[in-house]
């Protein structure tokens, strides 16, 4: 992790430190259950068609939140991206460290992000077209807020 600090220096005063490790780790569509995605952190649950493991967005954010205490394990279910903008208290400006970013159209939203500093998201991006990464960004990694035109609405989760 020292080759990162640099780059990332927010991450070493913040809870999401402990994100950092999966960074890199593929991404795909449908990615798994959370059970999953909690026993097999930080590479990401398998199955899909190929049988590998990977994350899809809304799963890396569950338990990204899960990790780092955000999110009680008895309160919550499998979530899609839609499901969880349904679940969050809707911010004006622009979004914080810990709020989930939601892009797409609403009320269908077709990726979600973590906020995990000022313009920065963090989270698994390029696993389906709709998410417009190629194939080398097919993987969780940290971008700036607006890398997509329809990013529309962002907040806390409701408690």
């Amino acid at each position: 992790m020292a080759g990162l600090e640099p780059v990332y220096p927010w991450v070493f005063t913040h809870p999401f430190t402990a994100l950092l490790e999966s960074l890199g780790a593929r991404s795909r569509w449908g990615g798994g259950s959370l059970d999953a995605g909690l026993r097999d952190w930080p590479r990401g649950p398998v199955g899909g068609a190929m049988n590998l493991p990977g994350w899809d967005c809304s799963g890396w954010v569950q338990v990204a939140l899960l990790r780092i205490g955000w999110l009680r394990p008895d309160a919550w279910q499998d979530r899609t991206a839609t499901d969880l903008g349904r679940c969050i208290v809707g911010r004006i400006g622009d979004p914080l460290p810990g709020d989930l970013v939601f892009y797409g159209q609403e009320p269908r939203w077709t990726h979600v992000m973590l906020c995990v500093a000022p313009g920065l998201v963090m989270g698994a991006t390029g696993a389906d077209p709709q998410t417009w990464g190629d194939r080398n960004e097919r993987c969780v990694l940290v971008k700036p807020t607006r890398y997509r035109l329809d990013v529309g609405l962002w907040g806390p989760l409701r408690d």
